[in-house]
């Protein structure tokens, strides 16, 4: 009931963050579980876009490129929130560089 609890508390913020980028986002809403799957629309692999955000953003995603699907990323969403939208932020910077 706990991990319910903080799961469905988290995941409308998190969808906050995935509308507010409409232009490059879609998600897949998750059933269960606090992972989403977000297809995006930028210039970049996603095992590329994993790097960069590990090495130079300092944030943790999974690539679409492990499941054998491209251009998608898995967030995780079942912890503080408040720190992943702060990683969230970071993401946007990297967004934000990619799309010059």
């Amino acid at each position: 009931a706990r991990t319910r609890g903080i799961i469905r508390a988290n995941l409308p913020r998190l969808e906050g963050w995935i509308r507010s980028h409409a232009d490059l986002l879609e998600s897949i809403p998750p059933r269960a579980g606090a992972i989403a799957l977000v297809k995006y629309r930028l210039p970049i692999g996603s095992t590329a876009l994993f790097d960069l955000l590990r090495t130079k953003y300092s944030v943790l995603i999974t690539p679409g490129a492990h499941f054998g699907i491209g251009r998608y990323i898995r967030i995780g969403y079942g912890y503080d929130i408040e720190l992943t939208l702060r990683a969230l932020a970071r993401v946007d910077e990297a967004f934000a560089q990619l799309r010059r």
